[in-house]
């Protein structure tokens, strides 16, 4: 794999040795971001085999009226980890949610959960969401070459369109909060 070439002036990378991770990597801080959806706790491989979060967010898709006060469009996937040594078959939860401007009222059988403000790196996947595995793998190997770090047990995608993840020009957003470089 190719290495990144840094342009620290604003703060985008750009990424080459890949087809499925975008060419640019940004640094970007985000406010708190609140979201009303589904949570559930499961591995890896049960989330692969099961398709649970596929039907959540087919669900969370067909109830989005009942949620007061969306603020966008797509969907967010967040993924909170116990901590270091997660593989396939660790169980970690998942929220599958959309972003709302306050968190009130939740319907029945859903939950509220908040992205805490931070400093994140943004890494954009694009092709089929079935190939993401790669852009995480990609996006491993880019941390590890510029010595990152994430500085919290979470990620989270953004998925714009949920009827296109599995188009050629799909594309979600990956993001992993780290500390703000000097």
């Amino acid at each position: 794999m190719g290495r990144m070439s840094a342009h620290f002036r604003d703060w985008t990378w750009f990424w080459r040795g890949t087809n499925v991770l975008a060419e640019e990597v940004q640094a970007i801080d985000r406010p708190e971001k609140h979201l009303v959806g589904f949570r559930i706790r499961a591995t890896l491989n049960e989330i692969l085999k099961s398709k649970v979060v596929h039907r959540l967010r087919q669900e969370l898709a067909s109830r989005a009226g009942e949620i007061a006060g969306k603020t966008e469009d797509g969907i967010y996937l967040v993924q909170v980890y116990d901590g270091p040594g997660w593989t396939p078959n660790t169980p970690f939860t998942h929220v599958v949610g959309k972003a709302v401007d306050r968190l009130g009222a939740v319907p029945t059988g859903m939950t509220a959960h908040t992205i805490p403000a931070g400093h994140f790196l943004r890494f954009e996947h694009k092709g089929p969401e079935s190939r993401i595995g790669g852009s995480y793998a990609a996006m491993n190997a880019w941390m590890k070459d510029n010595q990152r770090e994430q500085c919290a047990p979470f990620d989270f995608e953004y998925w714009g369109d949920i009827a296109k993840l599995e188009a050629p020009d799909s594309t979600i957003g990956i993001h992993l909060p780290v500390r703000a470089s000097a």
